[in-house]
């Protein structure tokens, strides 16, 4: 993996989150991730392989018009799976860019949906068995990726946050055209708002 790839895509989300506006609220989330990698050749059926973990990271949410919002965010992932003699692991970073729409149901509860691109970049996807440590992803594999999806929440009191979403890779992370490679995540998590 080439360091100056992931220097250079963190570099700029933190360019984007630093240009946000005043009056946006902060918040670090953290939570439940569930990371789906379904892989299919030609026109066989798809293999499904999920993985359990956890994200962490720090979001804004930017009033754009009424209850309106844009919620950019920069998340690292990490997924694993129990393997034959050994462990799958893979580490994600994640910039949400989705918008969402608030209903204040009383002063201090607010529901809220949310949806729109997530860009992900795969770190590194290895398996490790017996202290040896393979790489997954291979010369050709494909590390960025675009999901789109959604998800709803509450928030309490404007400073605690609940929230599920689940997004859908839209982009082939194999590097042949014979076999086809997506991920989809699935993520239950919570957030305080500063």
């Amino acid at each position: 993996m080439n360091m100056k790839k992931i220097i250079t895509l963190v570099s700029a989300a933190l360019v984007l989150l630093a240009s946000i506006p005043a009056n946006a609220q902060g918040s670090f989330g953290a939570g439940y991730l569930s990371s789906t990698v379904v892989s299919k050749t030609g026109s066989s059926s798809s293999e499904s392989t999920p993985m359990n973990g956890f994200y962490a990271g720090i979001g804004y949410t930017v009033p754009i018009a009424g209850a309106l919002n844009l919620t950019p965010g920069l998340y690292y992932g990490f997924a694993t799976k129990d393997v034959a003699l050994g462990k799958r692991q893979d580490h994600y970073i994640n910039v949400p860019l989705h918008f969402s729409i608030g209903f204040g149901t009383t002063r201090d509860l607010r529901l809220f949906v949310y949806g729109g691109p997530n860009i992900s970049y795969t770190l590194a996807s290895k398996a490790i068995a017996n202290q040896t440590s393979i790489d997954l992803l291979g010369d050709n594999a494909k590390r960025l990726d675009v999901l789109l999806g959604g998800g709803i929440g509450i928030e309490f009191i404007e400073t605690f946050r609940v929230n599920i979403g689940y997004d859908f890779g839209m982009l082939n992370h194999a590097g042949s055209n014979n076999y086809t490679v997506k991920r989809n995540q699935l993520t239950v998590g919570a957030a305080i708002i500063f």
